[in-house]
């Protein structure tokens, strides 16, 4: 008697399970299918640069599986700190959490808007994924060329006595020199002279 119960309640399960999505949004079912493109993996910007300027980097959301019935995904996005980031996929802005429909054989475009906001130099990372259906990334670099270290235009210049005894010598400095500075151990400047107007002089300290 129990037996004669149970099976046509199994059987109504399975049924009831095989027939769950059919002719409505799978949730990312087959993420091998799902291709997500961008134009752009990389954007330098240079923190000293007189304006700001913005970047649109275009991409791609395709969807190509061997059988009918569209899915559903999840957006992920992983953003920058120091960089403002819209994103739009079909012409409408997600966000984190947003779902998508797509599609078999659709394409959708993508546009990523990116605009710095930066107070450092830094390397970051923005990643527009779909949950369970693949991704893509670009590096988002802010440069500080002003903290760069510039090197002399002569190899010929020469500093002594090393150690230092009292007085520091200098000889074949550049011509156009516009200051000198010396710095002790602990980053205080000891002396610091303006255009010393030769290419050869003495720094008593």
């Amino acid at each position: 008697m129990k037996t004669r119960i149970v099976t046509p309640l199994l059987f109504a399960l399975s049924f009831l399970m095989n027939s769950v999505g059919i002719g409505n949004a799978q949730m990312g079912l087959h993420p091998e299918y799902l291709e997500v493109t961008l134009d752009s993996s990389t954007i330098t910007y240079q923190l000293n640069q007189q304006t700001v300027p913005s970047y649109v980097v275009m991409g791609t959301v395709r969807y190509n599986p061997p059988t009918q019935g569209s899915a559903s995904y999840t957006v992920k996005i992983d953003g920058a700190r120091q960089w403002v980031i819209t994103t739009k996929i079909n012409g409408l802005t997600v966000q984190n959490g947003d779902i998508i429909e797509i599609a078999p054989r659709q394409t959708m475009p993508v546009e990523v808007d990116i605009v710095p906001y930066a107070e450092k130099a830094d390397t970051e990372i923005f990643c527009l994924l779909l949950e369970s259906g693949g991704g893509t990334c670009i590096t988002l670099t802010v440069a500080d060329t002003k903290a760069s270290v510039n090197t002399l235009p002569t190899s010929n210049l020469t500093i002594s006595p090393n150690p230092i005894t009292g007085s520091i010598t200098i000889k074949d400095a550049p011509v156009n020199t516009r200051s000198v500075s010396v710095i002790d151990v602990l980053g205080k400047s000891v002396i610091e002279i303006s255009h010393p107007n030769s290419s050869d002089f003495t720094l008593d300290l």
